[in-house]
């Protein structure tokens, strides 16, 4: 949000703000800042198209340090006591008030993404004519529009909610939209992108793996008829088994004047969270400090890797010492912390979902009694074991609980960073993810989902 101001300003991308020309007074009204029907030529849906590519950019790059650190894949450690943004440790906590500015940026972040991307169809749809070779053809400006309208509705689906275990969203100050209901939104979009790209497309493989990961969250959490599927586990076998294969990946795409955010909150620009490490060396984490925690419920990437070095391909990690200065190795006796070393440079390209991820949908879904595909859940997952070198598995176990448990931990290697651990702890059972947060501290509910901001709540009347 912050940098989209500078940037809709400039004219880089069309932000779609409203506010920019308070800063310059006695100047033209900004491009991005008239309204949709404003924008009417072929060369303005370019612009807007990319302006809502920007926008998701943004989007994740707020959203998922942000889940990540609400699950139990990333910590307010050590080394984050004098962070700029101490509402993380409300987060890590689970007890993040309803002004936490951390989650005000994420929120008015997917909110200002999924705006843009239903303006995008108004604007196509008051071209008359794109001519013969346009910047961006009709089909493929709507493909856009409906792929991010979606995406935009499936990140309000998974990781915000009204209540500490309701989730859900709004959309243009609306009632309050339950996730199921949500997630029915963003299939509705998903259905329209499809039909504007040919069903061979790499955008069509895209697209089919992303709405996989949205029908299998709203199956397996709120139940296999919801999100307007009559079988939403069905349908997620279907999309995944036509989803992404090897090698085939959706990136998004950052630079040194848009950085990718894990920079800045656990990277080499900045230390503010760590990666989840139980009781490291006693020194944080502890029940004495952390009362927070479920002492059972907490699993140490440290210990993953201290007990099979050949993980770190997939968990990759970098000691921070006491003055939070990174690039250690994690064995190092001053590392007191470790961040994630996934994402290292500013402009380190972040993906949303991979060939792999898409193979470990397919794999539980397998599991869970769906055709997936030609393959085998254990096939699938050895080949996604073998792409990061390590070994093959010879039985995901003995019984379906026990083959689940592997592919969660599976998924949480994998997708290490990427801001799936939060609803793999809500879907599945217990038995086979803890949660790692007590029920309730001083008093409060803990969260599992980011809540709706003070601000939505404030200025929706249709919030009591």
């Amino acid at each position: 949000m912050r940098r989209l101001l500078i940037l809709s300003c400039a004219l880089l991308f069309a932000g779609g703000l409203t506010a920019c020309d308070s800063f310059v007074e006695e100047v033209n009204e900004p491009r991005d800042s008239a309204p949709v029907e404003n924008f009417n030529t072929p060369e303005d849906i370019r612009f807007l198209a990319t302006g809502v590519r920007a926008n998701f950019a943004e989007a994740n790059s707020e959203l998922v340090p942000t889940a990540d650190l609400i699950s139990d894949q990333f910590r307010f450690g050590l080394n984050s006591t004098d962070a700029t943004f101490p509402t993380f440790q409300t987060l890590d906590a689970g007890v993040p008030e309803v002004q936490n500015n951390s989650v005000d940026a994420s929120f008015n972040d997917v909110g200002q993404y999924r705006r843009l991307a239903d303006d995008l169809i108004t604007a196509v749809n008051g071209v008359e004519d794109f001519g013969d070779d346009p910047p961006l053809t009709r089909e493929g400006a709507l493909y856009v529009a409906n792929l991010h309208g979606g995406i935009a509705r499936y990140m309000y689906a998974t990781y915000f909610g009204l209540n500490p275990r309701e989730g859900g969203g709004v959309i243009s100050e609306s009632e309050f939209i339950p996730s199921p209901a949500m997630y029915d939104s963003a299939r509705v979009k998903f259905e329209a992108a499809r039909s504007f790209v040919p069903e061979d497309d790499i955008r069509t493989r895209r697209l089919n793996s992303v709405e996989a990961r949205s029908a299998l969250y709203a199956g397996t959490e709120y139940g296999p008829n919801t999100g307007g599927y009559s079988n939403a586990l069905e349908r997620a076998a279907t999309l995944a088994e036509n989803g992404l294969g090897q090698g085939e990946t959706f990136e998004i795409p950052y630079t040194q004047q848009d950085p990718n955010g894990w920079y800045f909150v656990s990277g080499a620009g900045r230390i503010q969270v760590s990666a989840q490490d139980g009781n490291l060396r006693d020194l944080v984490q502890t029940q004495s400090n952390a009362p927070y925690k479920n002492p059972n419920g907490v699993r140490s990437f440290r210990d993953v890797l201290d007990n099979n070095p050949a993980e770190e391909a997939r968990v990759p990690v970098r000691g921070v010492n006491n003055a939070a200065e990174i690039g250690l190795d994690r064995t190092d006796d001053a590392a007191l912390d470790i961040a994630q070393g996934k994402f290292v440079g500013q402009g380190a390209n972040q993906e949303f979902i991979t060939w792999q991820e898409n193979y470990l949908i397919r794999a539980e879904l397998e599991v869970r009694g769906f055709d997936a595909g030609d393959e085998s859940a254990l096939a699938l997952v050895n080949k996604v074991r073998s792409n990061f070198g390590l070994s093959t598995l010879s039985s995901l176990g003995s019984s379906q609980s026990g083959q689940l448990e592997t592919i969660a931990v599976e998924r949480d290697r994998t997708l290490f960073a990427i801001g799936q651990r939060l609803p793999d702890q809500r879907r599945f059972d217990n038995s086979i993810v803890d949660w790692h947060l007590v029920d309730e501290y001083q008093g409060q509910t803990t969260w599992q989902y980011l809540p709706i901001t003070l601000q939505e709540r404030d200025n929706n009347e249709n919030f009591e």
